[in-house]
């Protein structure tokens, strides 16, 4: 169009003016013809240049683009690539801050090694002492016997008692019996000769005839005397809240207190209060010579399934835990062995004190029923037996 505007208008003006000669104006205007021809072309390769040009920039641009990303992708790598690197350093810095304190440590643990080192032989040869010791059975403790002890704990009576499924409770009130011991030491030791008497007060007891008469023509003269004596005592001690004693026709006339622990003790509570206290010594006496812990509790109460019993005594010395029981009437043995096998103190742990059976009878009866039976004489020598043969090799 521009290349019309500046060419082909001033030749149509020219044309006017030169209206007189048509041939000259054709003439003219001919040459103009073939250039209008070739504008189209002209314009048509400048359109394409433009297009050219546009694409080579679209092309342009999208290698600055893929170039950028390129460059972005690059620095990604070289980041990942330092990234790598530090984490690598780091890596190794700990590695050898690790080495050095593992080293630090076994040279720690050397110098107390080489510190010790004399200790441990002394400790060494005390040792061999002690296995020598134990290998000869020498009858002092062995030398090391407290170290052992203090690694393993022998069991208490009640965790015991837990590691048979047995339910064990201990009385949280726990009777004073000081102030009657004389008294029932007297009736223990002089039972031989007085069980008839204590008895009849007995039996009376149970018929709940409270005032009694007992005669004595049947005795011997040490009988009565020592059947006056303890009626005397037990008048004393208010166990019989009245005593006569008529020699002339050699009977005895009283009345038997009704209170609970005055009936609790002629029943059979001086038999237990007499067992309680020699075992205690006993007790004592072999803590001391085994160097020994000890326990020692009275009228337990233990439960198992649908099994209910209460328990005169049990003690432990060390690892070993005994059992004891008393009686002072009649009794059915073979129902203490069964008893003592639920709780497994039977054979050797268990021992009976039955006050009216003789030597003979005790020893015949632990015969055949596996455990240790005595009477009040025999019963403080029958419990160190026993004792004695439980602690052959026991833990303390």
């Amino acid at each position: 169009m521009s290349f019309f505007k500046k060419f082909l208008v001033p030749m149509l003006n020219s044309e006017e003016e030169m209206k007189p000669t048509k041939e000259k104006s054709v003439k003219t205007f001919a040459p103009v013809l073939p250039i209008l021809e070739t504008e189209p072309q002209i314009q048509e390769s400048q359109d394409q240049e433009i297009e050219i040009q546009v694409k080579e920039t679209k092309l342009s641009k999208a290698d600055i683009q893929a170039e950028e990303a390129q460059t972005a992708e690059a620095e990604v790598l070289v980041t990942e690539v330092q990234t790598s690197e530090a984490e690598l350093l780091a890596k190794e810095a700990y590695a050898e801050e690790k080495a050095e304190n593992h080293s630090s440590i076994l040279e720690e643990f050397e110098q107390r090694e080489t510190a010790e080192s004399s200790q441990d032989k002394d400790n060494f040869q005390a040792g061999q002492m002690a296995e020598e010791s134990i290998q000869e059975k020498d009858d002092e403790p062995a030398p090391g016997a407290s170290e052992i002890s203090e690694e393993v704990k022998p069991l208490t009576i009640s965790a015991y008692f837990r590691s048979k499924n047995i339910h064990f409770e201990i009385p949280d009130e726990s009777l004073n019996i000081a102030p009657v011991e004389s008294i029932a030491f007297a009736i223990a030791k002089t039972y031989p000769q007085t069980k008839a008497f204590i008895r009849f007060i007995r039996e009376s007891i149970t018929k709940r005839n409270f005032e009694f008469i007992y005669y004595l023509s049947s005795h011997s003269a040490a009988e009565k005397n020592a059947i006056i004596s303890i009626a005397e005592k037990l008048n004393e001690y208010g166990i019989l809240s009245s005593f006569y004693s008529n020699k002339a026709n050699n009977a005895l006339k009283g009345e038997i207190s009704t209170a609970p622990r005055c009936i609790n003790f002629i029943n059979g509570d001086f038999l237990e209060i007499y067992t309680r206290v020699v075992t205690m010594d006993v007790i004592k006496t072999f803590a001391e010579k085994y160097n020994c812990e000890y326990e020692f509790y009275h009228n337990v109460l233990i439960k198992k399934g649908a099994e209910n019993h209460e328990l005169d005594l049990v003690f432990r010395l060390g690892d070993q835990i005994f059992w004891s029981e008393v009686k002072s009437g009649k009794f059915n043995p073979d129902d203490y062995r069964k008893l003592g096998l639920l709780m497994e103190f039977v054979p050797d742990k268990f021992i009976l004190l039955a006050a009216d059976k003789s030597n003979e009878a005790g020893e015949a009866i632990s015969y055949f029923y596996e455990y240790y039976v005595a009477n009040i004489n025999a019963f403080k020598s029958t419990l160190i037996k026993m004792m004695e043969k439980a602690m052959e090799g026991a833990l303390c």
